[in-house]
């Protein structure tokens, strides 16, 4: 009885994180929005000049590294989700952010 009980809880908490996991990858982040905050006293060419570094360092990486990139971080898909759209393992994606993340961090360092 106690091992159908402590079977039960298991479960109950399995269930509940997966909960928050999925909550906490559904954050979405609005370009748009977040363009119409700068104010008027940030230098605009500065902005331009680091979003054109960043679309050279995202044009470096492999393609599933840009895609997975784009599933994860810009749309804010989960990695199950990711992994469906990308015909992946969900550990495959786990791994390709990864690498694609450290990619782009070595990448953008390099050019500094």
């Amino acid at each position: 009885m106690s091992d159908l009980k402590n079977y039960l809880k298991k479960v109950a908490l399995n269930i509940i994180r997966d909960r928050l996991r999925r909550q906490k990858t559904r954050t979405r982040v609005d370009f748009d929005e977040v363009n119409r905050q700068y104010t008027a006293d940030e230098d605009f060419a500065d902005t331009v000049l680091e979003r054109c570094r960043i679309e050279e360092a995202l044009n470096k990486l492999t393609n599933d590294q840009r895609t997975v990139l784009e599933y994860r971080i810009l749309k804010g898909y989960s990695v199950r989700e990711t992994a469906l759209i990308m015909d992946k393992t969900e550990n495959a994606v786990k791994v390709l952010q990864y690498r694609a993340v450290k990619a782009m961090h070595k990448i953008m360092n390099e050019t500094e």
